[in-house]
Formats: structure tokens, sequence, C-alpha cells
């Protein structure tokens, strides 16, 4: 058995490819491993994932802003007296729009701060099981996502809201 690092950069030219070859085709060799190999299948896995993972997260964020939509309309229902009486004393747009508009975002920030709190209790859950820990589960299990990945999902769900209460809006102008 021998081990050698490679540099990186000569990982992908022809010679070392060549190199390869001989070494797979010599008498007494069984195997040559590469670890870069297995990375980049895990890096395919990964990938893979993520894409499914965005996928899912894409539909959990159309269903978000359909609910939040949903609401601000019935919210709007609910209050168009005192809509068109706003109207009648000469309310702008904006004025009218805009409780509506903080509402969604609100409701957006309440769905990012809850589902950040519902992965991190996950997380400690996973982290207490008693269950035996493969290294896969180990790795996964390393840390809770970092800083730059919770205020994405904040800002994603804030972003829903807007978006949410903006399309709810947009639905009939006459009456909100």
């Amino acid at each position: 058995s021998y081990e050698v690092q490679v540099a990186r950069s000569v990982f992908n030219t022809p010679q070392f490819e060549g190199e390869l070859r001989n070494i797979r085709a010599m008498a007494g060799v069984d195997a040559v491993q590469l670890d870069w190999e297995w990375a980049a299948k895990l890096r395919k896995i990964v990938a893979y994932v993520s894409t499914v993972g965005l996928a899912i997260g894409g539909l959990l964020a159309l269903a978000a802003i359909f609910m939040i939509a949903n609401v601000i309309r019935l919210t709007s229902f609910i209050y168009s007296d005192e809509i068109e009486i706003m109207r009648l004393v000469g309310a702008n747009e904006s004025v009218v729009r805009g409780p509506f508009l903080a509402e969604g975002l609100l409701q957006g920030t309440a769905g990012g701060l809850l589902s950040l709190l519902l992965l991190y209790g996950i997380f400690e859950g996973a982290q207490h099981t008693p269950l035996p820990r493969t290294s896969l589960g180990s790795f996964l299990l390393v840390g809770f996502l970092s800083w730059q990945k919770c205020a994405a999902l904040l800002a994603g769900g804030m972003c829903a809201g807007l978006i949410g209460s903006w399309v709810s809006l947009l639905q009939r102008p006459d009456e909100v």
C-alpha cells in the first residue's frame, strides 16, 4: 500500500491521467483509490440534495405567499368599511395599503423566525438522541446553520410576507 500526495493543479492534466492508467495496468496492482473521485461523487450527491431542497423550499415559499395573500385579502374585507371612510376623507393609497403591507411583513418575519426555531429544535433533538451515530450522521450534526443562512431564511420569510400582501392588494385595487 502506498499513499501519495498530489498537488491540486496536477489532478486534471492529461499526463496525470496517463500515469494513472499505467499504474492501474501494472501487475500486482489491485486498486488505485483516489480520494478526489470519492469527493467528486459526494459533491454530486450534495448538489442533487441541494437542488431538491431548493425546489421544495421554492414550493413552500409559494405556499407561504399564497397563504399570506389570502389572510391579507380577508383582513381587507374585514376592514372594508374603514377603508372606505379613509378614502372618503382623502387618504392616499399608501396610507390605505401601508398597514396591510406591514401586516404581511410581520407575518413573513414571524414565519421565518418560527421556522428557524423549529429547525434549531430538530437539530438539538437530533444531537441528544441515544441512537448509534454513523460517520455521515456525525458529519451532518457538527453544527447548526451559519448566521448567513439563518439571515437568508429570515429575509426569505420577510420577502414572502411582502410579496403575499402586495399580491393580495393587487387582486382588486378598487376594494383595497
